[in-house]
């Protein structure tokens, strides 16, 4: 009767759990083997109808194993709904010292009995439990156990355990016994608790040991707790740990297979992912714009390899044919990298709008080893600048100036390899603004909510997989792609900020899936309505809305935060965008040269100094040092463009 109460439980946690099946996961088969260490808690002195003198057994330890099989099935997203059947040996060893005082060796000395139990405990169980996924392989588990005893015998017995040899015990009647061992007993164990129960907890990684996951391998680590007493009457308490592996089979979910012919399925599905991180499912996405200005520092130095005057390829450098095309409106919605990369069109291109206008080139070298001393280097790097103005944009040869030194004359730092690469250059000066202003981009800016797409891909097949591929597409165009040529993973991210859908119309989204028999097959295309909320339906609608100014500083010379002559002229710009409700945010960089500590001071020096420029009393001004390098610092241009200062301005329009 007792075996039924129990059950019954395990039976409606199962039947209930199947009307709420939701096949996330694919179902399990498989077969355990765990190394069991037994930790008994005992608490009494003898067990009945046992002899013994021991004065209480408080402790006991031993090992056994745990086989079985197992059965899990998914109940929601990342949850399974497990259980198992199998044997468990909880034997264990209960011992106990007792120092007492004995005649040995024809005096009373101090001596020791050790009392034992020695105990066979088998059981046959089962377990009831949920797992979930904290990842697609590490599961945490736990629940109940219930087993029921199989065996349950054990050997008693008292020695002398000290002194090691000499002592013996003796009869009732005071004769020699010669023996060191007394009250011996062996025998099944009246009394035992027919059913075991215990709670457990546990960790699994599973390790797929096929291409289509359908044969896993997992490691496990489980505790088991104890709930109740091995004896009915007696306090005696049994916890495991137990250390093993499980080999599971996790068949494909058939959905439209026919006889004879290999199954293979397809399904995707998407959430969106907002700010917080929180994962909701994909039912719309909103799409804002932003007016948007944004000022691009014009670095006016062009880098040399060593001992070359050859200008290097990554700058853009055009044929006197595509010259004509050029315009700085080109660079609008470009990134900083690429603006400075077509520092010389850009200067080419202002001086033919400004006819007047004139520069000075400097040539340097780096003053070391074999550029030591070579003003000709230098010299012949300027004229390579020269040649590409003059050949190429038809510049008059008289409105530019060539001259060359060693080292600039604000060099970097000349004890460091990066400080070295720097001074390699070319400097273009002018005392005309128009021609090194920065370069400033009127754009649209556009936030999405949510601010990322996660796909889920399912696949189900009969083989394994050759090729796959997830796309996304608004009027055809197709803006995301995801594929691979093995399973896919669980999911993949698409930040929408990265090609943003622009038109207030679904986004459609499919997965198409090829085996390794060239069966093909695509998924039911799904949508998601989107919605668009422009910068003239905001004006025409008087919507709140907001404009967005980002501003950068470079030219800060090395090591210092002094502002500089066309740094101010920024800061001029700045003032006249702030508003009196704009919200200013200002943060100092440097580039990785120099030690972490003085970079970040640095960095906050340089950040003040713009703030105390701005004259802005109640914003404040962050420097980040070296801890968020915003360009690539294997380039000298890259740590150039990190000498900065970042300041956003962000004004609500009501």
């Amino acid at each position: 009767m007792k075996k039924i109460i129990v059950i019954i439980p395990f039976i409606l946690i199962f039947i209930q759990c199947l009307s709420f099946s939701q096949e996330k996961l694919n179902t399990r088969y498989g077969i355990y083997g765990h190394y069991q260490i037994n930790m008994h808690s005992p608490d009494f002195n003898s067990l009945p109808d046992y002899p013994t003198c021991c004065p209480i057994f408080d402790e006991g330890s031993g090992s056994g194993i745990a086989i079985g099989l197992l059965y899990e099935m998914p109940i929601a997203k990342r949850l399974l709904l497990g259980f198992r059947a199998g044997y468990s040996s909880l034997n264990g060893e209960l011992t106990k010292t007792e120092k007492t005082m004995m005649f040995a060796y024809g005096e009373i000395i101090e001596g020791e009995f050790e009392h034992s139990i020695d105990a066979t405990i088998d059981n046959i169980g089962l377990e009831a439990y949920l797992s979930y996924g904290l990842t697609k392989q590490l599961f945490i588990s736990g629940g109940l156990r219930a087993g029921f005893k199989m065996t349950m015998e054990a050997d008693g017995a008292e020695k002398i355990s000290n002194p090691f040899e000499g002592g013996t015990f003796m009869d009732e009647d005071g004769n020699d016994t010669r023996s060191r061992v007394r009250n011996e007993w062996s025998s099944e164990i009246d009394g035992a608790s027919s059913i075991h129960l215990f709670g457990f907890a546990g960790l699994s990684y599973e390790l797929p040991l096929n291409k289509r996951n359908t044969f896993i391998l997992a490691p496990e680590l489980r505790y088991y707790l104890g709930l109740n007493n091995l004896m009915e009457d007696v306090d005696w308490k049994v916890n495991t740990l137990n250390i093993g592996l499980a080999l599971k089979y996790s068949p494909s979910k058939s959905k439209h297979a026919a006889p004879g012919e290999s199954r293979l399925d397809a399904d995707i599905r998407a959430y969106g992912i907002d700010k917080e991180g929180n994962e909701n499912p994909a039912a719309k996405i909103v799409i804002e714009e932003f007016s948007s200005m944004q000022l691009h520092p014009l670095l006016t130095y062009v880098f040399f390899d060593k001992n070359s005057s050859e200008i290097p390829d990554r700058y853009e450098l055009l044929n006197t044919n595509k010259t004509g095309d050029f315009q700085e409106e080109n660079m609008y919605g470009q990134e900083t990298m690429y603006i400075y990369y077509n520092v010389l069109n850009i200067i080419a291109r202002r001086m033919i709008e400004n006819p007047d206008a004139k520069i000075v080139l400097t040539g340097c070298n780096d003053n070391d080893e074999s550029e030591k001393g070579n003003k000709q280097l230098s010299a012949n790097r300027s004229d390579a600048v020269k040649k590409y103005l003059v050949d190429t944009w038809k510049i008059s040869p008289s409105r530019i100036t060539a001259k060359n030194r060693n080292l600039p004359a604000t060099p970097s730092n000349i004890k460091e390899e990066d400080g070295l690469t720097e001074n390699r250059r070319v400097e273009i000066y002018s005392d005309n603004w128009e021609i090194i202003k920065p370069v400033m981009a009127f754009d649209t800016l556009r936030e999405t909510n949510p601010e990322i797409l996660r796909f889920y891909p399912e696949v189900d097949s009969d083989e394994d997989i050759a090729a796959w591929n997830i796309k996304a597409i608004q009027r055809s165009k197709q803006l995301k792609a995801f594929n691979g040529n093995d399973d896919p993973d669980e999911s993949y991210d698409w930040h929408l900020s990265e090609n943003t859908p622009i038109y207030a119309n679904t986004l459609d989204y499919s997965i198409s899936v090829k085996d390794d028999r060239n069966s093909i097959v695509e998924s039911e295309t799904k949508s998601i309505p989107v919605e668009v909320i422009t910068v003239q339906k905001k004006r025409s609608e008087k919507i709140r809305d907001r404009e967005i100014q980002k501003y950068s500083l470079i030219l800060f010379d090395f090591n210092t935060a002094k502002l500089g002559k066309n740094n101010s002229k920024i800061v001029d710009i700045i003032k006249g965008g702030i508003a009196p409700n704009s919200k200013v945010t200002i943060t100092g960089h440097t580039d990785r040269i120099g030690s972490e500590e003085g970079n970040q001071s640095l960095s906050a020096r340089r950040a003040g100094s713009v703030k105390d420029a701005l004259g802005l009393k109640n914003v404040e001004a962050v420097g980040m040092g070296e801890e968020n390098l915003l360009f690539n610092n294997d380039l000298p241009e890259g740590r150039f463009y990190c000498r900065t200062v970042n300041v956003i301005v962000e004004t609500i329009y009501e």
